[in-house]
């Protein structure tokens, strides 16, 4: 499993310490080494977005989003509708607004049976898809 990794312990102490860059590298390392482009994607691309690097991050967190929920990745595909609540939040910031509404709706639908403390995430996303419709429909084609 990747979160008995020691690249786990020592990406997390590095992020712990605001050094998201190393942190980054070292999730990198690891999916370099074992050839496994899901393995610590989410966060990965949590380390890019928060040293600035939403490009890098996107890249990770759509990564992360298209993992098949049956894999067996346990440090990962729990974060799969995470991943596309950020890309929601990140499209709609770019004005990508059919972007953010797919990523959105994905989100809300992974999480629609979640626990009820959960739910108010999934209002949250059914809310902003809500508001980048009705946007998109003031905005000119």
């Amino acid at each position: 499993r990747s979160l008995d990794s020691p690249y786990f312990g020592e990406a997390e102490l590095a992020a712990a310490e605001g050094r998201m860059d190393e942190a980054a590298n070292i999730y990198a390392g690891y999916r370099a080494e074992t050839g496994c482009i899901y393995c610590f994607a989410f966060r990965s691309a949590n380390m890019h977005d928060r040293a600035g690097r939403t490009e890098e991050a996107v890249a990770l967190y759509q990564t992360a989003s298209s993992m098949y929920l049956g894999t067996d990745y346990i440090s990962s595909a729990p974060l799969k509708s995470l991943a596309f609540l950020r890309l929601g939040e990140i499209y709609s910031e770019r004005g990508e607004t059919n972007d953010a509404i797919e990523a959105y709706s994905a989100f809300a639908e992974l999480w629609e049976n979640a626990d009820t403390e959960l739910q108010g995430q999934v209002s949250y996303a059914r809310n902003r898809v809500d508001q980048l419709l009705k946007q998109a429909a003031r905005e000119p084609q």
